[in-house]
């Protein structure tokens, strides 16, 4: 059923895309290797990234993600994120990411979203919106009482 919006008091004020901002970026060959091992394998295909958010520990939080991974059979796209930049110590990249892992550090969401069976994030605006339109199922950590 179809309800009209018709109250004059309010504006209603919805989100816009920008379809391919980013005309020049090319997906690496390995991420295409990923995903196309990942549904030749039947494993759902999830994307993990926290945006903005930084957290205290990165590697600790790596380590968990990849667990959390493994233990859930699926296969994962990995995105640092600020973490990456704003880490005081590089141990993070003491961390191997096992066959079912996927690192980066940042991908258009429009073009990876509508490939994948389910996003991990942070709950930002930007990310929300994408997952929102791109995926089958979306998931919202909160790291902070803002979000």
């Amino acid at each position: 059923m179809h309800i009209p919006f018709t109250n004059k008091n309010l504006t209603l004020i919805l989100s816009w895309f920008l379809d391919n901002p980013e005309l020049n970026w090319t997906p690496p060959p390995t991420l295409i290797d990923f995903m196309a091992k990942a549904r030749s394998d039947g494993k759902p295909l999830v994307y993990i990234g926290f945006g903005s958010i930084t957290v205290p520990n990165p590697k600790l939080v790596t380590e968990r993600l990849i667990r959390a991974v493994q233990k859930s059979d699926v296969r994962a796209i990995i995105s640092k994120g600020w973490s990456a930049r704003a880490s005081k110590s590089k141990d993070e990249d003491d961390v191997v990411f096992p066959e079912e892992c996927y690192s980066l550090d940042r991908v258009p969401h429009d073009w990876l979203f509508p490939q994948l069976d389910a996003v991990l994030h942070h709950g930002g605006a930007g990310t929300t919106g994408a997952s929102l339109r791109g995926t089958a199922f979306c998931l919202r950590v909160s790291f902070s009482p803002v979000r």
